[in-house]
């Protein structure tokens, strides 16, 4: 296998709803904000060692927002008479 086949495709960062000391208040939350989400919304409880803890995230892809083109461009350089002379031979 290359690794191009290996590519996975990570969803939204879980957010932490509520922490409890048992299970069945954990499950409680989870099962509140399931029925209020309407398919928009994953929830899973996690074990941990100080207790549960229930975290959620968002189905809907988040809209990607185009990149700008950023292009090398010196910022304040000066203009000396080698920079000049440089740029008249680029250009003719």
């Amino acid at each position: 296998m290359s690794t191009k086949d290996q590519v996975e495709k990570h969803g939204q960062p879980w957010d932490i709803i509520g922490r409890f000391s048992t299970f069945e208040g954990a499950d409680t939350l989870r099962n509140g904000v399931l029925l209020a989400a309407e398919d928009t919304l994953e929830v899973k409880v996690k074990k941990r060692a100080d207790g549960f803890v229930v975290k959620s995230r968002s189905i809907e892809p988040e809209e990607k927002k185009p990149r700008k083109n950023k292009k090398n461009k010196k910022k304040g350089q000066k203009k000396t008479k080698k920079t000049e002379y440089r740029n008249t031979i680029r250009m003719g």
